[in-house]
C-alpha cells in the first residue's frame, strides 16, 4: 500500500513503534518547534507525524504531554474527533501535565462535536473543579451553560 495514504499513528500507536535513536535536548526542542510550526501553518498531518516521532523517543521529558496535546489539536482541526479525544485523554493520563486544563477544555469541545454532551459537561466541570484559576474557566462556564 501507498504509505502516503495511511493515517498517521494514534498517540498510543506512536509509543508502541520501535524507538529511534536518542536525541539531545537541543535536538528534541528543535524538532518540537518544527512540529509546532507545522501546526501553526495548518500542516496538521505533518505536525502529527513529527509529534508522534517525538513520542517514540525512549527518553521522555517535560514536553511529552505537549506533543500529545498538539496531536489532539491537530486531529481536532482535521475533524478526527475520536482520535482527538483519545489524544487529549493521553495528556490527562500524564500526571502533573501543564496542559491538563487545555486538554479538558479541548476534549470537552471534541465531545460536543461527537454528540457526547454529557461527557463534555463532565470535562468542563472537572476543569472548573481542578483548575479554578485556569485561563479556560470562563470558557468552561459558558460552554457548560450553553451545552444542552
Amino acid at each position: 500500500p501507498d504509505a502516503r495514504n495511511e493515517a498517521p499513528p494514534t498517540v498510543d500507536e506512536a509509543r508502541q513503534e520501535a524507538p529511534p535513536a536518542p536525541a539531545s535536548r537541543e535536538s528534541y526542542l528543535s524538532r518540537y518547534q518544527t512540529a509546532l510550526s507545522d501546526f501553526n501553518r495548518r500542516k496538521y498531518t505533518q505536525a502529527i507525524e513529527q509529534f508522534s516521532a517525538l513520542l517514540r523517543l525512549p527518553e521522555q521529558n517535560e514536553m511529552t504531554d505537549n506533543c500529545a496535546y498538539w496531536i489532539g489539536e491537530s486531529r481536532y482541526a482535521l475533524g478526527e474527533y475520536a482520535r482527538a479525544a483519545d489524544a487529549f485523554g493521553t495528556v490527562l493520563s500524564m500526571g502533573g501535565s501543564d496542559k491538563a486544563d487545555a486538554a479538558l477544555i479541548m476534549r470537552g469541545q471534541t465531545y460536543i462535536r461527537m454528540g457526547r454532551k454529557a461527557d463534555a459537561k463532565n470535562d468542563f466541570r472537572r476543569l472548573l473543579d481542578a483548575y479554578p484559576h485556569s485561563q479556560y474557566t470562563k470558557q468552561a462556564r459558558r460552554l457548560l451553560k450553553t451545552t444542552r
